[in-house]
């Protein structure tokens, strides 16, 4: 009885609680378990239903990284939220003849919509710095300064540092810095691209980028994984992701909610058949074994780097 009480008592047992139950409600509107697993990973980080199999096919082609909630994911939704907001509170200006909108209303919602996601998502260390960072963004935006994306990046490191120094024995801490890093790097010395070409460039540099660090975690890099990250991202980050949010605040409307979920339950079938197709004819989807030592790690690092400086 005493148990009992503590265990309803305790705020991470009863999140974890909700977000099974959750979980529970939104697998019973999947139609398969091929679907159910990636949806559910990707809406309330529930990765149980993805099989070993699942995994390894992911990291084959380099899309682990985008069915483990992280940053990528929240920022995906704080702009979804930042940008459904901002439409309707126009709407409702237009309507009414008076402002309605302001950044501080705004940004307030939408880092309580980024906290909410955060904590159902299991509330991960990537996910607690991307909060992190997002808060670092979004605030001077309220306050009316821009948020220079290096001196946020800095900020949130020295701050995640200071309560949680041991971070940096994690291979999650090194993989989103890392990344994040690169992007603004990247993006510093090559901004007189367009649109387009900056993104596919991008992509391409983040997947040599990220080898060194992936062959010290993990004794493994992606071979296609840019190509089909290309497509990837923006549709799983821009569709998938904001229906599946939308699928669970109308699961008590079944109706609305099936409706919402028949596009993502598609994009999924159709991304894990184009996998398992190219498996077969592309056995070599990964350089494995390749366990490199931290100081080829950092002198591999060195060398991308300056890659993109101009000579």
């Amino acid at each position: 009885s005493v148990q009992r009480q503590e265990n309803t008592a305790n705020p991470l047992l009863r999140l974890r609680r909700y977000q099974m139950s959750l979980s529970a409600r939104l697998r019973e509107q999947l139609s398969g378990p091929q679907t159910a697993g990636p949806l559910l990973a990707l809406a309330v980080g529930d990765s149980r239903w993805l099989s070993e199999q699942d995994w390894q096919r992911l990291r084959n082609f380099g899309l682990t990284h985008l069915f483990v909630i992280s940053g990528l994911h929240l920022a995906a939704v704080a702009g979804f939220v930042y940008l459904a907001l901002g439409g309707l509170l126009r709407v409702l200006s237009a309507l009414s003849q008076t402002r309605c909108s302001s950044e501080t209303m705004l940004v307030t919602l939408t880092l309580l919509a980024a906290m909410g996601y955060a904590l159902l998502s299991g509330f991960s260390l990537p996910v607690q710095r991307a909060l992190l960072g997002l808060a670092f963004v979004l605030v001077p935006k309220m306050l009316g300064r821009s948020a220079v994306g290096s001196r946020s990046f800095w900020v949130a490191l020295l701050v995640l540092l200071c309560f949680d120094p041991l971070a940096t024995l994690s291979a999650s801490f090194w993989m989103s810095f890392g990344a994040v890093g690169m992007i603004l790097w990247f993006l510093h010395w090559r901004r007189q691209a367009s649109g387009l070409t900056q993104f596919v460039s991008l992509q391409a540099y983040l997947l040599l980028a990220m080898a060194p660090l992936s062959l010290l975690w993990f004794a493994s890099a992606a071979g296609p994984g840019a190509v089909v990250n290309l497509v990837a991202v923006p549709v799983l980050t821009l569709v998938v992701v904001p229906m599946l949010l939308l699928s669970m605040l109308t699961l008590s409307s079944p109706a609305i909610s099936d409706a919402l979920l028949w596009l993502p339950q598609r994009i999924i079938e159709l991304l894990w058949r184009g996998m398992a197709y190219w498996e077969i004819r592309l056995p070599e989807l990964a350089i494995a074994g390749a366990h490199i030592t931290p100081g080829v790690a950092v002198l591999g690092l060195l060398l991308i780097l300056l890659l993109v400086v101009p000579q």
